[in-house]
């Protein structure tokens, strides 16, 4: 159990954030964040640590993309809010105890307090937690940046969009979910993961890598799915991310 002397944040002083309330996917990616709709994950938590001090209300976390589970928060410490002026206080780190993961359907039903870059370093946080990097490829990044493909992304899903499917000898378009896993920007164009089955036989099909085209107009932009699969030889040029994944349980 620490405590920073010199920490001042406090409740106060933080921004207050939820994923359920309007607020775009990319504001709460990539930052720290504190809850107090807390207390059943503390309490199940004390029951297998009873170490765990009992006056311990919040966590703090780290809110990330996981390429496969969507956007999601690792909990790193769990601490004390005495009162909304209060210091934060009796920073326990979860490291040696457990590794816990909230997903987006349990973010979007907290409220979250985002920490300014000055907090953490004040709460004595790295800026970027290491274990980051088992979820970030260049690849993945890229896409992650691309601001003008948030229309299309689903909730929660950062790395999933909806992609158009032209219909075929008289069929309707359909709609289809992508995983994105690269983009070319030299051709405007993604290789991705199909995650639904379309409705009709057009030689692609769930799990498949296909591709998937920007088309640019002065209506708008569109993705459109290419019928197609991507060959091994094809993914293997590309040198298309693998799923990244870092060690440690969910509870």
């Amino acid at each position: 159990m620490t405590s920073n002397p010199d920490n001042h944040t406090n409740m106060e002083s933080l921004v207050k954030v939820s994923s359920d309330k309007g607020l775009p996917d990319r504001a709460i990616v990539n930052s720290w964040v504190l809850t107090q709709d807390f207390v059943p994950y503390i309490q199940a938590l004390r029951e297998r640590f009873p170490e765990i001090p009992a006056e311990t209300n919040a966590g703090i976390g780290y809110v990330y993309i996981d390429h496969d589970a969507g956007i999601s928060m690792k909990v790193e410490c769990l601490c004390t809010i005495r009162s909304r002026k209060d210091p934060i206080a009796a920073i326990l780190p979860l490291d040696d105890l457990a590794s816990l993961k909230l997903r987006y359907s349990a973010l979007k039903n907290l409220t979250l307090y985002q920490f300014s870059p000055g907090q953490i370093e004040d709460l004595g946080l790295r800026a970027i937690p290491d274990w980051l990097k088992f979820y970030e490829t260049p690849e993945l990044t890229l896409i992650r940046e691309l601001v003008w493909l948030d229309p299309f992304r689903a909730n929660g899903f950062f790395d999933d969009v909806m992609v158009a499917l032209p219909g075929i000898g008289g069929n309707v378009p359909e709609l289809l979910w992508v995983r994105l896993m690269r983009y070319f920007k030299d051709i405007d164009r993604f290789h991705g993961t199909l995650l639904n089955e379309p409705f009709r036989d057009y030689g692609i099909h769930r799990n498949d890598i296909i591709e998937v085209q920007v088309a640019r107009n002065p209506e708008g932009i569109s993705l459109v799915a290419i019928p197609s699969r991507v060959s091994i030889d094809e993914r293997t040029h590309s040198n298309s991310p693998d799923n990244p994944s870092e060690g440690g349980d969910n509870l």
